[in-house]
């Protein structure tokens, strides 16, 4: 008998040697009862094959070396076009889950550096808040949808906290304070939403989540110490770059939300170039407490114009806003620069009285074109515009 190789041997028997009929049947009902007698007690979640490609692609993306090649992969899956919907999608529509289930957290893995995620955390923190506001202007937004938003933006509003509390750099120990201007005027808008609701607090969630958050930031921030100088170049920049924001939605602007905004920002500039003015006297507290305030207030107006162009709401004349600019009006008023700043009504309709500068020409600036400043050291700001 020839002797054949082992390979050959192997797939001569699997085509001879088989199961009778019986013995596979008494083979499958051993199986069967086996299986009932002995159910699994923590079953398994069941994935879909989307959910497993999205996470094994989302687990490579938190590989510097690989998260260009995830970021392609997934354009590709989804396309450019959708990917791109997306963003613009609410809770309810059928793109919503790519934005937060896919597109967000690719984002969030191609972001490396302490500032990019403090940004990005904040981001998606305003961006549950805006989603709200969307939803409850179009009549959407009910309780299960406001609070799944409130839950997310604490989630985001914390991660940004805890990032940023945990760095050490100008730039980033910054964010904190700006971030919490920011939430105070999205407070105003929500507020202001919900009184122009026939009288509903469809936000109240909502607004309750925001104010925790700012007493969270606001009872951490003055452990973070920053210089005069650190100060002035945030101040200049979200300044140059508020500016240009103005600039890009003038149009989409009522005549009163527009005259707002140009007295808010105004009351920005003048406040920057009163620290500046101070920061040459020597007076490094002055000037600090001014640049603060200018900073707080470009926030503010950021989000106040922003609520305005793409809600129609005008919460410029909101008690937090006014507060800022009577503080900063008194802090000027008491250091003496009445020979810097006119005490006239500034032209906005808002309730509050703030100087605007009048004595360099250079210093004024209107929404249609960007500032020109001096130059200023620069300091990165994560600034949403």
């Amino acid at each position: 008998m020839k002797n054949l190789p082992f390979e050959e041997l192997i797939k001569k028997a699997g085509k001879e040697i088989r199961l009778s009929t019986d013995e596979r049947a008494h083979m499958l009902s051993v199986l069967r009862e086996h299986i009932a007698s002995n159910p699994i007690k923590n079953p398994a979640p069941r994935f879909t094959a989307y959910q497993v490609m999205i996470g094994t692609v989302l687990a490579y993306a938190r590989r510097p070396a690989f998260a260009f090649a995830a970021a392609v992969l997934i354009l590709a899956v989804f396309g450019g076009a959708t990917a791109y919907a997306a963003e613009g999608s609410l809770p309810g529509d059928p793109l919503y889950a790519v934005k937060v289930d896919v597109m967000e957290p690719l984002q969030t893995a191609l972001t490396f550096s302490t500032a990019g995620k403090i940004a990005w955390q904040q981001t998606l923190a305003e961006r549950r808040l805006d989603e709200a506001m969307m939803l409850a202007s179009k009549g959407r937004l009910g309780t299960t949808t406001e609070a799944m938003l409130a839950s997310n933006f604490i989630e985001h509003a914390n991660a940004a906290a805890h990032i940023s509390f945990a760095a050490s750099s100008p730039s980033i120990t910054l964010a904190p304070l700006y971030f919490a201007a920011q939430l105070s005027a999205y407070q105003n808008v929500l507020a202001a939403q919900a009184k122009s609701d026939h009288g509903r607090n469809t936000t109240a969630i909502l607004q309750s989540a925001v104010r925790t958050e700012i007493s969270l930031l606001g009872s951490t921030e003055g452990s973070q110490i920053q210089s005069a100088t650190d100060l002035q170049g945030a101040a200049q920049a979200a300044l140059e770059g508020s500016a240009r924001f103005l600039g890009s939605v003038t149009g989409t602007l009522s005549t009163s939300s527009s005259k707002n905004a140009q007295g808010a920002f105004d009351r920005a500039q003048a406040l920057t170039t009163h620290g500046n003015a101070l920061l040459r006297q020597n007076d490094t507290t002055g000037a600090s407490q001014a640049f603060r305030s200018s900073l707080t207030a470009t926030a503010q107006l950021n989000v106040l114009t922003h609520a305005a162009a793409t809600l129609h709401i005008d919460a410029f004349n909101s008690s937090s806003t006014s507060s800022t600019s009577t503080q900063s009006t008194s802090t000027m008023e008491s250091n003496g620069s009445s020979d810097v700043y006119s005490s006239e009504t500034a032209t906005s309709t808002s309730t509050t009285t703030t100087p605007a500068p009048t004595s360099d020409s250079t210093n004024s600036t209107t929404l249609t074109a960007p500032i020109t400043p001096a130059p200023i050291p620069s300091i990165s700001l994560p600034i949403k515009l």
